[in-house]
């Protein structure tokens, strides 16, 4: 199990990703950002960089997502570091979209051979597009990139809409919900795991940011939840991080700020001392949920597999012969090279509760049907969900 070392602050090797911005078109910033990619890398010193571009993808909110993510060796910075990033996208019969973000390393990292990484992406509509890209330190080093992208639904993706139109780019931003109407609404509370995906990772980037809120998005725009609460928290911290009674246009943006002010690249001493912290909030969470005075239908996590494969301790848990429905909606993106049951996923089960592990949209929409079965189920019995052991714990496969 990977754990930090023990300081009394733990500082890793991340540049922390500050807010990417989409330039207004035919204003002085795109102006200015138009010459400066035209001007690349032209009479400036080369800055050692690796940039990999990510295929487009149909996210689980239904919107195509690309990006990139560039590694830089911490060798080339002798203090700290200010950065920005410029980098256009152009489809082959739409205008070009201008974004640009500004960086800064506040503390090198002092393992040798460490890594710096800087990561960005963008919604695109189906097409294919042209990316111009430049990072830009500041001594005036240059690295640059270019590359090309096809976004296609593929497969079973051609039966779901995609709700970005053709040939346009929009930045990794939600900003309202396209809410489904049922006329069996039910009342849910969501635990978002606010965490890279990629269980090593200590740097929580707007990619990974993006792939936790299409998650929840796409989960909400297609199911039956006329009230959703939503806690968001981080075991690595072993904290809450936010929470609201009710989820709005308005509170997603919240929730977005929270996720950016999150720096899980320091780690307080008090922190590490919990050994069992995360399973210890992980049991404040769900407890606080089931103990409400007006308990909700479902309680429902979502979030990527975990660095902790912990055995969850039933005793945490308030006893219960009536817990209201449990649901794991597990990004699953690294089950080969991490292919063990997380401290979630045992919680989820140690509850009786469904694990379902989703990779591409399909496997989400099927989850949503089967979540809103189980709780059409419990509805019709006109009580509680009662679970006998080994009645509802099993894996959704593809």
């Amino acid at each position: 199990m990977l754990r930090p070392k023990l300081a009394a602050v733990v500082f890793l090797a991340a540049v922390p990703l500050a807010g990417q911005d989409l330039l207004a078109p035919g204003g002085l910033p795109e102006r200015q950002a138009a010459e400066r990619l035209e001007e690349g890398a032209r009479g400036k010193e080369p800055l050692g960089c690796t940039v990999e571009p990510f295929k487009p993808f149909l996210n689980f909110a239904l919107r195509h997502q690309s990006g990139y993510r560039a590694s830089l060796s911490a060798r080339q910075f002798a203090r700290s570091q200010a950065f920005r990033v410029l980098f256009r996208v152009r489809s082959e019969s739409g205008r070009p979209y201008y974004f640009r973000q500004v960086l800064t390393l506040r503390s090198l990292p002092l393992q040798r051979g460490a890594e710096l990484t800087v990561a960005g992406g963008y919604f695109i509509g189906e097409g294919v597009y042209s990316v111009d890209w430049l990072l830009e330190d500041n001594a005036g080093r240059v690295c640059e990139k270019q590359w090309k992208v096809t976004a296609r639904r593929r497969g079973d993706e051609r039966k779901l809409p995609s709700l970005i139109p053709n040939g346009t780019v929009a930045p990794l931003q939600f900003t309202s919900l396209q809410r489904h109407v049922s006329e069996k609404p039910y009342r849910v509370a969501i635990l978002l795991h606010a965490a890279p995906m990629h269980p090593r990772s200590t740097t929580l980037t707007r990619y990974d940011q993006s792939l936790l809120l299409a998650t929840l998005v796409g989960l909400l725009e297609r199911s039956p939840f006329v009230e959703t609460s939503v806690t968001a928290f981080s075991l690595l911290q072993q904290k809450e991080v936010f929470r609201t009674p009710r989820l709005t246009g308005s509170t997603l943006r919240q929730l977005r700020q929270a996720m950016d002010d999150l720096e899980l690249n320091t780690v307080d001493l008090s922190v590490l001392q919990r050994k069992d912290g995360h399973l210890e909030l992980l049991a404040e969470l769900f407890n606080r949920e089931v103990a409400a005075s007006n308990p909700p239908d479902a309680i429902i996590f979502i979030g990527p597999n975990t660095p902790y494969p912990d055995r969850f301790p039933k005793e945490l848990l308030d006893a219960s012969e009536a817990l209201p429905p449990v649901f794991y909606i597990h990004q699953d993106f690294y089950s080969r090279r991490f292919p063990f049951a997380d401290s979630i996923e045992r919680l989820t089960k140690t509850a009786r509760g469904r694990v379902f592990s989703v990779y591409e949209p399909m496997q989400l929409v099927k989850a949503v049907v089967r979540i809103e079965q189980a709780l059409a189920s419990q509805d019709a019995s006109g009580a509680r969900l009662k679970h006998a052991p080994g009645v509802l714990s099993f894996r959704n496969q593809k």
